[in-house]
């Protein structure tokens, strides 16, 4: 009895440190954009600040002294299309890999899941090259083909392992009951896939949102910029350290991902779930 308090005790402490560990540098990103300039270095610093201000959140939104809403979109229009793109891709490659015999599968498995392991900085020159070389330098469209091109191979993963989990006599009931291919995909297949669909794209939507390697590298002009790209001219508004402007940017950022991802909880862990029951 006094073993199973005390493992309570510890596991109640425990989930309390992890809370905190997550939510502490949430608050304080919630802190520093309300907090006027002059008093963002004060020491010893307040935890609940006395004087707040939505100056940052209104220079941002300002279109004449900020082009953050510009980078907004752009980031928008690169992750939503690059995630959509690739989950199409990667869920129709991985039925394929799994329900066609394909000599060698395995093997091709390996080595997308290798190129996927291999960091971005390893193949930065060679994309660069190829992305000159198309005429695409200094375009959205660079950045969607290289995003496309990382997830890929993460959408695949998943997909096949989730496919690898469905019982193939669904679908051969519903091609002898005279379905057709399209039928079978559409009112069969899909159906039974959203929720690994789902999750693939937020997280393909994710990485490609968050992602500064590539954008840093094939876009040079500011109205060209996504979010993550454009934080260090954030920093350095109006010439000077501008960390309440920062962090009402990355409060920007984080909301809508938060949002999304609470209105697609329980399809995205249903998908990642089925996703691990068989590797």
């Amino acid at each position: 009895m006094v073993a199973t308090k005390l493992e309570k005790l510890s596991l109640t402490l425990g989930v309390i440190l992890i809370c905190l560990f997550s939510v502490v540098p949430f608050y304080e990103m919630v802190r520093a954009s309300l907090l006027p300039g002059k008093l963002q270095f004060v020491y010893p610093p307040k935890l609940i600040p006395t004087s707040i201000t939505l100056e940052n959140f209104l220079t941002l939104l300002n279109p004449e002294k900020s082009m953050f809403l510009i980078w907004l979109r752009n980031s928008l229009i690169v992750a939503l299309s690059s995630a959509v793109i690739s989950t199409l891709v990667g869920s129709f490659g991985g039925y394929v890999v799994v329900r066609f015999p394909i000599r060698g599968k395995r093997y091709i498995m390996y080595s997308i899941l290798t190129a996927y392991l291999m960091t971005g900085i390893l193949v930065s020159i060679p994309l660069f090259l190829v992305i000159v070389s198309l005429g695409l330098y200094d375009t959205l469209e660079s950045i969607v083909f290289v995003y496309t091109l990382m997830n890929i191979p993460l959408c695949l993963y998943f997909s096949s392992n989730f496919y690898r989990g469905l019982p193939v006599e669904i679908e051969e009931a519903a091609i002898v009951d005279g379905a057709s291919l399209n039928q079978l995909i559409t009112r069969v297949i899909i159906p039974m896939s959203l929720p690994a669909l789902i999750s693939i794209f937020y997280f393909s939507f994710v990485l490609s949102f968050n992602e500064y390697l590539f954008a840093s590298i094939l876009l040079s002009s500011q109205e060209k910029y996504t979010v993550v790209r454009s934080f260090y001219i954030l920093y350095t508004y109006q010439e000077e350290f501008s960390w309440g402007i920062v962090n009402a940017a990355a409060l920007f950022i984080c909301i809508p991902l938060i949002i999304v991802f609470l209105i697609l909880e329980r399809y995205i862990i249903s998908g990642l779930t089925a996703g691990a029951l068989k590797a």
